[in-house]
C-alpha cells in the first residue's frame, strides 16, 4: 500500500481546514485555504530541510576552503544533497548544484593549494 504524494489535505484532526502531508505523516503546518507569506516561507524550508542543509554546507564549505585551504569538508554538502534526492524534495536539483559549485572551489583550491 502506497501512501497518498505530499500535499494539503483536509486536517485529520479538525484544528485548521488544512495540514500539510509530507508523504509520510501529517506535519506541524496546517493554512486555512489562503495563501500567507509566513506559511510559505514556513513550508519551503519544512519540505526541503536537507536541500537547505546542503545549501548552508555548500556555504560553509567555500568559506573555509577559500579562507583556510581546509578542503575535506568539501564531500558534506555531497552527502546531504543525496538525502534531498531521496526524500524527493522540490529543491534537490539546486541542491546538487550547490554541492557540484563546492566540489569545484574544492578541487581549485586544494589545485592552488600544491
Amino acid at each position: 500500500m502506497t501512501s497518498p504524494a505530499p500535499g494539503w489535505y483536509p486536517d485529520p484532526g479538525g484544528v485548521a481546514p488544512f495540514r500539510w502531508w509530507n508523504g509520510q505523516a501529517w506535519t506541524t503546518s496546517t493554512t486555512d485555504g489562503t495563501t500567507s507569506t509566513a506559511t510559505q516561507s514556513e513550508s519551503l524550508f519544512e519540505h526541503n530541510q536537507y536541500s537547505m542543509y546542503t545549501f548552508v554546507a555548500a556555504a560553509l564549505s567555500i568559506f573555509f576552503a577559500l579562507a583556510t585551504g581546509f578542503v575535506p569538508l568539501i564531500v558534506t554538502p555531497f552527502f546531504t544533497a543525496f538525502a534531498s534526492k531521496s526524500k524527493n524534495e522540490k529543491l534537490a536539483p539546486l541542491a546538487f548544484a550547490a554541492a557540484i559549485i563546492c566540489g569545484v572551489v574544492g578541487l581549485v583550491t586544494l589545485r592552488h593549494r600544491f
